[in-house]
């Protein structure tokens, strides 16, 4: 069951990175898609810590190996991007001396994300 609520969230969170990937790139020029792009890009760091949650708790409680498959190394590697681009876009906004280099940073880690969520579905 830890491992079907790990996908559900997983898959949840890829989904709302999407989503949030697709509005800002398409969308950019509507007035409302940075009211609907900030919620799903953090939806989406918070489902990837919901099935991470669900994932440790599996293989601590003996159902798994730690890092023996290319899935899990995607995965945290997935993790970790999907939670620093919320983070990166919420630090662009507040402006600041690095605001350049947080709007080029920003777009790109979050790309990277979805693509190794990608990976790791696959």
């Amino acid at each position: 069951m830890l491992l079907i609520f790990h996908a559900i969230f997983m898959i949840l969170a890829f989904l709302l990175m999407l989503t949030a990937v697709v509005i800002a790139h398409f969308l950019r020029k509507k007035k409302w898609w940075l009211k609907i792009h900030k919620p799903l890009g953090a939806l989406a760091g918070i489902s990837s810590v919901l099935g991470l949650v669900f994932t440790v708790i599996f293989a601590a409680t003996g159902g798994g190996g730690h890092f023996q498959a290319l899935h899990s190394w995607f995965g945290i590697s997935a993790f970790l991007l999907a939670i620093a681009a919320p983070i990166l876009g919420q630090a662009y906004l507040k402006g600041g001396k690095h605001r350049a280099l947080l709007k080029k940073l920003h777009p790109m880690v979050g790309g990277l994300a979805l693509l190794l969520m990608l990976l790791s579905i696959i």
